[in-house]
């Protein structure tokens, strides 16, 4: 199976490089613990957002009106940090319009 491939901004690979270089020992020494920290929290952004990518996809192609269907929408909610005061008990049809409004 061929791997997937994922974007990343240009100067996340040159915080890497330089990254590199300095554990070859070839930058300054205030270097490596900054752009750890930098690399690191964008791979954890890209890795949070790739799960919640992949919770949606779960959630869309499940049946509709299953058990399965409803688990992976909340899981999905979850992974998206929505509050739960902010959901709504079941999904709302396609098309849907509020009579409160």
């Amino acid at each position: 199976m061929k791997e997937k491939q994922v974007l990343v901004p240009e100067s996340f690979l040159v915080d890497i490089y330089r990254l590199v270089l300095h554990l070859r020992g070839e930058t300054e020494e205030s270097e490596p613990y900054r752009l750890l920290q930098k690399v690191q929290s964008v791979v954890d952004a890209k890795i949070e957002a790739q799960q919640r990518r992949q919770d949606f996809t779960k959630y869309k192609t499940a049946k509709p009106n299953t058990e399965q269907r409803e688990q992976a929408r909340q899981d999905y909610l979850d992974s998206a940090d929505v509050h739960k005061g902010w959901r709504s008990d079941t999904e709302m049809p396609l098309g849907y319009n509020n009579p409160s409004r």
